[in-house]
């Protein structure tokens, strides 16, 4: 993804990563593609865990409904 080849770890901040565990906050998650790549970025610079916590998720896209599928509902 173009997330995972935007983030990286420092070279001299990869010590401190050594076996910690990493929580990586963030406002809102849309796919999880970013806060994935960010994991994965941590995990392989010897990170033992990521956890993530969002405040907010933006819906599924298949969970949401669309206004002209709406009306067709009203309809029937």
């Amino acid at each position: 993804t173009h997330a995972r080849l935007a983030l990286r770890v420092h070279p001299r901040h990869a010590p401190a990563l050594q076996r910690q565990h990493v929580l990586l906050v963030d406002d809102v998650m849309t796919t999880g593609a970013t806060l994935q790549a960010a994991a994965h970025v941590l995990l392989r610079a010897g990170a033992a865990s990521v956890s993530a916590m969002v405040f907010a998720r933006t819906p599924a896209p298949d969970t949401v409904q669309h206004e002209d599928s709406e009306a067709a509902e009203d309809m029937e």
